[in-house]
């Protein structure tokens, strides 16, 4: 099973290795980066806090007895209300002072490990105060992010120093039941990235698997979330601009920044910035006193008053039910739902994204359905769903025909770390042609879920226009024909500027699974027809397709073959359309 990676871990893993290759994290946001990252002067931390550069990990304290060895041998790690898995064949577990470092055992540039450990009474910021106090302050970076799906979290990192043994050193700290927990990652990247690699992805792997027996919430912005409100006219001795509107925060660290004369915008708060979600780009910073919060604008600091607490982000959600013509789905989602559902916070909406592959139904008490299987859980913000977490679980479902329809009586699921490649070898590796859709599938992800979100909002009448990971852009959720009923004048004679190829568009009939039917004259008169399916992407206007097939115009019987092309159509401010065909220069139309 492989679980979104928690954001600031995989960053962490990124900026230590400068690596990419770390798992679908969402890219930084540098919300609160007051200093510039810069090489360290030295490469060792202090010997106190943090293990030596010449020491494999820190020194080994007894642990009752055969508990490290039964941890090693099942690959599972039960910590202080947490729990890890780990390859044992890569990784040796080391205790001490209350912590678990797993310190990697392959080939690798040096000492490479990830360490966690529960620091009760103690709020995350002092412990990390504590930790680098002899760290170069000018040369330390820090950062605040989302903790995974269960809370905030700050970090700290001492990168390596060009020319030096490559060490580089990373704290994770995230308030935890009154406490802090601390992941601590020790690490040398040579530049070798047929070594680097794997062993970043082995430690990523690792923070990949946490997972928290119960994770209270966190306490610590208890005061912000709330309607903050400037009246137009209102004056102060801190602002003389005019100033109006609202700030929403939130306790998902998410908000609304609604200033009067400007567009909305979506943001996330820090301990001390609003960032613009689209983009990552710090917006001011802020402060809160009593009930007022002050928003630093240029050199100014207006005051807006608290009118509430912030409204439900969303009253519930119905939940997911397949109402498709495939009889297995709805099945494997309840069984998928019981039985990894549960491993997850709750959420305004826990949706499944199956990619089917193959099926068969030879034995009626052992059908088998190999797949992509993915969960996913989503906070909605207006007609944007939120990623929260999620998980994905290749393999191959097993099922048995009852007199209500089917049942799922187990799932084989792709290993992850060193025993990946053996289990997709054995669960898809049965059939040439079943592998090869297993590794292509992987880039179908949007469109899986595109289609879900789809069929969901028809079905229950919630809008969903698009899904978001934090920190990527927004990605439109594909309505059938929506590229046609956006530009219903589409219909009709195109052509160049200077007349040497036209195209004529014709709309698709109904029922057609198809968005343009094009039959297109280039120069020398030769012509040619296409069918189009693909994605409209709102934001650039654009019909983006993957599975365009052309045949002599007029000859749709060569659609079917093996043609495929993919390019976009982009609609231009000047109403010409800029068509791109298989990476093409652009061709411009007119109508």
């Amino acid at each position: 099973m492989k679980k979104k990676l928690l954001t600031a871990v995989g960053i962490s893993l990124v900026t230590l290795s400068l690596l990419a290759g770390c798992g679908k994290s969402a890219p930084a946001v540098e919300e609160t980066a007051p200093v510039e990252e810069a090489p360290v002067e030295e490469a060792e931390a202090p010997a106190e806090e943090a293990p030596a550069e010449e020491e494999a990990a820190p020194a080994e304290e007894e642990a009752p007895a055969g508990e490290a060895e039964a941890a090693a041998e099942a690959g599972t790690y039960q910590g202080d209300g947490w729990s890890v898995r780990y390859d044992p064949e890569l990784f040796e577990v080391n205790e001490a002072d209350g912590a678990a470092y797993f310190v990697y055992m392959g080939e690798s540039a040096g000492t490479n490990m990830i360490g966690f450990s529960v620091i009760p009474d103690k709020m995350p910021q002092e412990v990390l105060g504590d930790r680098t106090a002899e760290w170069d302050d000018a040369n330390t970076s820090r950062r605040e992010g989302f903790f995974g799906e269960y809370g905030w979290c700050y970090w700290r990192t001492l990168a390596a120093k060009e020319g030096t043994s490559g060490m580089g050193e990373h704290l994770t700290a995230a308030e935890y039941n009154g406490g802090t927990f601390l992941m601590e990652v020790t690490s040398h990247f040579g530049g070798d990235d047929a070594i680097d690699i794997p062993v970043s992805d082995a430690i990523a792997d690792i923070a990949d698997s946490l997972t928290f027996d119960d994770f209270e919430p966190q306490q610590e912005f208890a005061y912000v979330p709330g309607t903050y409100v400037r009246e137009a006219g209102v004056e102060d001795e801190w602002t003389k601009a005019e100033v109006s509107g609202s700030v929403t925060l939130s306790e998902d660290h998410y908000g609304t920044l609604a200033l009067d004369g400007q567009e909305e915008k979506k943001i996330v708060w820090s301990s001390y910035q609003l960032i613009d979600a689209s983009n990552g780009k710090i917006l001011g910073e802020y402060t809160i006193e009593g009930t007022n919060l002050y928003m630093q604008i240029g050199e100014e600091w207006p005051e807006f008053q608290k009118t509430g607490e912030a409204e439900a982000a969303q009253e519930a959600l119905p939940e997911y039910e397949y109402t498709g013509e495939n009889p297995y789905i709805q099945p494997i989602w309840l069984y998928m739902k019981e039985n990894m559902g549960k491993n997850y916070e709750p959420a305004d909406l826990m949706l499944p994204a199956f990619d089917i592959l193959r099926e068969d139904d030879s034995d009626p008490e052992d059908i088998k359905v190999w797949g992509r299987f993915m969960i996913e859980n989503y906070s909605l913000r207006g007609t944007t769903l939120l990623t929260r977490s999620g998980g994905e679980y290749p393999g191959v479902a097993h099922l048995k025909k009852t007199a209500d329809g089917y049942e799922v009586t187990s799932m084989d699921i792709v290993e992850d770390g060193s025993n990946y490649s053996a289990s997709v070898e054995e669960i898809f590796g049965i059939d040439p042609e079943l592998k090869a859709a297993f590794m292509e599938s992987q880039y179908d992800y949007n469109d899986v879920l595109s289609s879900v979100m789809h069929e969901y909002s028809e079905n229950t009448g919630v809008v969903i226009e698009a899904f978001e990971d934090y920190g990527w852009d927004p990605v439109p959720v594909v309505f059938d024909k929506e590229f046609v009923v956006e530009y219903p004048d589409l219909g009709g004679d195109w052509a160049t500027e200077d007349g040497a190829a036209s195209m004529t568009i014709d709309m698709p009939e109904e029922g057609s699974v198809y968005q343009l039917h094009i039959t297109a004259k280039g120069e020398g008169g030769k012509e040619a027809g296409y069918l189009i399916y693909g994605q409209y992407e709102m934001s650039t206007r654009s019909l983006y397709y993957f599975d365009a097939w052309t045949g002599e115009a007029g000859d749709e019987s060569a659609m079917d073959q093996d043609t495929a092309m993919q390019g976009f159509f982009a609609v231009q401010d000047d109403n010409t359309i800029c068509w791109n065909n298989n990476g093409a220069e652009c061709i411009f139309v007119r109508k």
